[in-house]
């Protein structure tokens, strides 16, 4: 049973700060209950951002050995601004806004000179596929490809945006977000 204090609302969405926090002390009750010192964490789009701010921010880096981030839109996601500054009425929450690219370059100014994470090694992972038929992807992929700023996409995340300075990348396969 997870404790009343790690309990996760869904709604409304947390930045990388709010969820960073919880993360924290799910790593730390994670831990604790199954008696080891260290965790691998593998964490997919935003989940890669929250993780690194529960070790650099929240206290878990004693707690982390690695990070695996998979399609983690490190350095923004330009479908967040394109979905934060349409005219249609787009669910644009604190999790959407926390990703847009000034936010994430404001997150790394901050964030990668840290040192408390230098003994966690970091790895990335991307697709590049976003052409899935019936999937909303295809929509979404393709105005990334034709974006100015845009290019290769896993329908959700560029494969640019994915790029870590000092994570070592795993793969770029022909996958989509999900």
């Amino acid at each position: 049973t997870v404790p009343p204090q790690c309990a996760v609302k869904r709604r409304p969405a947390n930045d990388m700060m709010g969820n960073g926090k919880i993360l924290s002390q799910q790593l730390a009750y994670i831990t604790d209950h199954y008696g080891v010192e260290q965790v691998d964490v593998i964490a997919h789009s935003k989940g890669g951002i929250d993780a690194q701010a529960a070790i650099v921010y929240w206290g878990a880096a004693p707690r982390v050995r690695r990070v695996i981030t998979l399609a983690t839109p490190h350095q923004g996601a330009l479908l967040a601004d394109l979905a934060c500054t349409t005219p249609l009425p787009l669910d644009c929450d604190q999790a959407m806004q926390s990703v847009r690219p000034a936010r994430m370059t404001f997150f790394r100014a901050m964030t990668d000179d840290a040192t408390v994470d230098d003994a966690i090694a970091y790895f990335s992972g991307a697709g590049s596929f976003w052409n899935t038929p019936g999937t909303i992807y295809q929509l979404t992929g393709r105005m990334l490809q034709n974006h100015p700023d845009g290019g290769d996409n896993d329908g959700a995340v560029t494969v640019a945006s994915t790029a870590l300075a000092y994570a070592s990348q795993l793969f770029l396969r022909p996958w989509n977000h999900a």
